[in-house]
């Protein structure tokens, strides 16, 4: 979980660093079985279903620069947090699931996200972030809202629409990091 834990801060962090820096992406992420499977020259491949949930996550769900969270990780979630047991570790465990769980939001298109703007985030998982880069990025979606208002071609409506999603989800957070 702790690890897990790490994987969603760096998520979320270089999502905002990205779009500061004027470079965004999208991307998926799913919890689930997977394989290890070793290649020639020590290289290491990982194959499983949610290896594949997540590109599919990433490259049809998301639709925009977030990341998209799929079913696998919230009901690994609960069943960590569900999980009764009087050890140190499991503390661990579970307080690294809860921080995780905080930290998931589920749009206003239906779409679980990591809230990489909420509340959550900003104190449990934006370590050196501040409030500038994230202004940056709010500048960089504004800017690109109004690039693609403009632009009435099929590709342009739809980049609008996709942007003014993201705007909308920056004007709703903005607040927390002011």
């Amino acid at each position: 979980m702790v690890a897990l834990l790490n994987l969603v801060r760096s998520c979320g962090y270089l999502a905002l660093l990205q779009m500061a820096n004027g470079q965004p992406f999208r991307g998926g992420i799913d919890v689930g079985v997977g394989a290890e499977v070793s290649r020639r020259g020590g290289e290491v491949d990982i194959y499983g279903p949610a290896l594949v949930r997540a590109y599919e996550l990433e490259s049809k769900t998301a639709r925009y620069p977030r990341i998209a969270v799929g079913q696998g990780l919230p009901q690994t979630l609960s069943a960590v947090l569900a999980h009764e047991e009087d050890h140190t570790v499991s503390e661990i465990q579970k307080n690294a699931a809860g921080a995780i769980q905080e930290m998931l939001f589920q749009a206003p298109d239906g779409v679980l996200m990591l809230d990489f703007l909420g509340k959550a985030f900003k104190t449990r998982g934006a370590g050196s972030m501040d409030g500038q880069t994230v202004r940056k990025a709010h500048d960089f979606v504004a800017a690109q809202t109004q690039r693609w208002s403009a632009d009435t071609s099929k590709e342009g409506l739809k980049l609008y629409g996709r942007y003014r999603e993201l705007a909308t989800y920056f004007e709703r957070r903005m607040y927390l990091w002011s």
